[in-house]
This record gives C-alpha cells, structure tokens and sequence, in this order.
C-alpha cells in the first residue's frame, strides 16, 4: 500500500466520523458541513515520501490561501514537524 493510499484511507476515516456529504459535494475532497478544518503533520521523510509518490502534475500549481501557496493533502493543509520520527503521518484537528 502506498503513502497516499495510506493517507486517504486515514482521510476517509476522519470523513465519515461527520456522517455523508451533501448531494454536490466531490468525495474525498468535499467534507460534511459540520466537520471542523483538520490538518496533516508529517515528518521529513514522509514529506519526502508523499512527493515521490505524487503524480507529476507538469507545472507548478501549489494551492492558494489567503495566506499565500500551502502544501495541501486531500483538501488539507500539511504542516513538516522536523522533530518527528520518520514514519509521521497524522491527522489532527485544526488549530
């Protein structure tokens, strides 16, 4: 099983914990209206994994905040924690 089939199978759980999506909204990607904002905390070398396991896209495209370009997974952002040992891969309430 690859890192992003671990991922969105970590994704998908948190998912369905706010029960099904409104008729409109893509899966995996459109959550439940009532479903706080989450995000991801890895480490280096899963943040090295997760690169290599993406498809090429053939331009740069990282997604857009009001913050400017973030690294996002499944919708949510990714955050390095470069403290972590190397097998990180969490899925963690917003702050």
């Amino acid at each position: 099983m690859s890192v992003l089939d671990v991922a969105y199978e970590m994704h998908c759980r948190e998912r369905r914990n706010y029960g099904p999506c409104p008729p409109g909204l893509a899966a995996p990607f459109g959550v439940p209206p009532d479903m706080p904002a989450y995000h991801w905390i890895v480490s280096r070398a899963m943040m090295q994994a997760l690169t290599e396991a993406a498809p090429p896209a053939g331009w740069e495209h990282p997604a857009k905040s009001a913050f400017g370009a973030e690294r996002r997974l499944f919708g949510w952002r990714l955050d390095v924690d470069r403290d972590a040992p190397p097998e990180t891969l969490r899925l963690e309430l917003g702050r």
